[in-house]
C-alpha cells in the first residue's frame, strides 16, 4: 500500500515463488531523514488507458518465475536491440507519478542511437529515452510524451551497475546526437526527471533509487523505502552534493543490495551507505525512466537521457560486506 492521499500503482501479473517476509524481529527503525513523498513511483495507477495485450502479461509472469529461479548475471548493452528488449519492456501507457502525468510512448525509446563525438565513459551507440510534447494522447490532463523501461528480470539481492548520461538537452539535428561535447549549447527541459531503480509493490512496497532533477544538476537524491507495516512507507533519503553537473556527461552509478546492505555509487566513489535496522528484503524489478517532476505536468521543453548499459552481478543473500 501506499502513503496517504497517493495513488494505487498497476504491477506486473504473476507472483514469485521466492518472494520473502519480513522477519519477526527486525529492530524497528531509528531516524533518517524521513518524509512520505518519495522521488519516484515506478508504476502509473490503473486508469491507464492502454491496457496489456494478454499474451504480455503470460510473457512477464514467465520472465518474473524464471528470473526468480535462475538470477544469473548480465551485462545489457543498449546499443543492442536484441539484448535490450531480452531484459526489458517498452512500456505504453498511462504514467501518473504523485499528481504528475505524462504518457509512456514505445516510440520515445530509441534503441541503437549512435553516440556522436563520444569520449571517456561514453559508449559509441545507446539507447535514448525522449521526452517532448509529440502526441500525448493517452490523457486529457496529458501534455507530455516520454521514453520508459520496465524490467523482465525479478532481482533478490544484487550489485548493479549503470552506465548513463542523466536528462540532458535534446541535440540538434544538424548535430546528431552528441554526448562527448560540442559547439552550441542546447537547453534541457527545466521539469524533466531521471530515475534508476529497483522496485515491487506487490506484498509490501520496497525499492530502491536514485533519482536526478534537470533543474539541480548537482544533486543528487538516493533513496529507498521499506513499506508501510515497517515504518509507515516512509522515505528514507539522502541528497548529496556533487562537484559537477551529472548531466555534462556519462557516469558509472551503482547499487549495491544484500540482505544487511545497501551501498550507492558514482564513478566508483562511495556516495551512501544507509544505517537502518532494515532494509528492502522483496524481490524487484528495475525501472529505468525519464519523466516530468512539475505539477501540474506543464510542457516546458524536450529532454533525453542516453544509456550506454547495464550490469547486474548476483549477491549471495548472506554476503554482508560491500567489495
Amino acid at each position: 500500500q501506499r502513503p496517504a492521499g497517493q495513488p494505487n500503482s498497476q504491477q506486473p501479473l504473476g507472483q514469485t515463488n521466492r518472494q520473502q517476509q519480513r522477519p519477526a524481529g527486525q529492530p524497528s527503525p531509528q531516524g533518517l531523514n524521513h518524509s512520505t513523498k518519495p522521488e519516484y513511483e515506478a508504476h502509473p495507477s490503473t486508469k491507464a488507458v492502454r491496457h496489456k495485450d494478454p499474451r504480455q502479461v503470460e510473457k512477464e509472469a514467465e520472465a518474473e518465475e524464471r528470473a526468480a529461479t535462475d538470477n544469473v548475471g548480465f551485462n545489457v548493452d543498449f546499443g543492442d536491440q536484441n539484448q535490450v528488449k531480452k531484459h526489458f519492456f517498452i512500456d505504453e501507457r498511462t504514467l501518473f507519478t504523485y499528481k504528475s502525468v505524462s504518457c509512456v510512448r514505445r516510440d520515445h525509446v530509441r534503441i541503437g542511437v549512435p553516440f556522436v563525438g563520444s569520449k571517456g565513459r561514453a559508449p559509441k551507440r545507446g539507447t535514448l529515452l525522449v521526452m517532448d510534447n509529440q502526441s500525448p494522447d493517452c490523457s486529457d490532463r496529458a501534455e507530455i510524451s516520454t521514453g520508459h523501461l520496465h524490467g523482465r528480470d525479478v532481482f533478490h539481492y544484487g550489485k548493479f551497475s549503470f552506465r548513463i548520461r542523466l536528462a540532458h538537452a535534446l541535440a540538434s539535428e544538424s548535430q546528431g546526437h552528441k554526448h562527448g561535447g560540442g559547439n552550441r549549447k542546447e537547453v534541457v527541459a527545466p521539469n524533466a526527471m531521471s530515475c534508476l531503480a529497483l522496485y515491487t509493490n506487490k506484498t509490501e512496497h520496497n525499492e530502491i533509487a536514485a533519482c536526478f532533477r534537470s533543474s539541480e544538476p548537482k544533486f543528487i537524491s538516493l533513496s529507498f523505502f521499506v513499506g508501510k507495516e515497517v515504518d509507515g512507507d516512509k522515505i528514507h533519503l539522502k541528497r548529496e552534493t556533487m562537484r559537477h553537473n551529472l548531466s555534462d556527461a556519462f557516469h558509472d552509478f551503482t547499487i549495491y543490495w544484500a540482505k544487511h546492505e545497501i551501498v550507492f555509487s558514482i564513478d566508483g566513489k562511495e556516495i551512501w551507505r544507509p544505517d537502518y535496522g532494515v532494509l528492502p528484503w522483496e524481490p524487484m524489478t528495475l525501472r529505468l525512466i525519464l519523466r516530468p517532476f512539475n505539477i501540474p505536468s506543464t510542457y516546458q521543453g524536450k529532454a533525453q537521457m542516453a544509456i550506454g548499459s547495464v550490469e547486474f552481478t548476483p549477491v549471495p543473500e548472506e554476503k554482508k560486506i560491500y567489495t
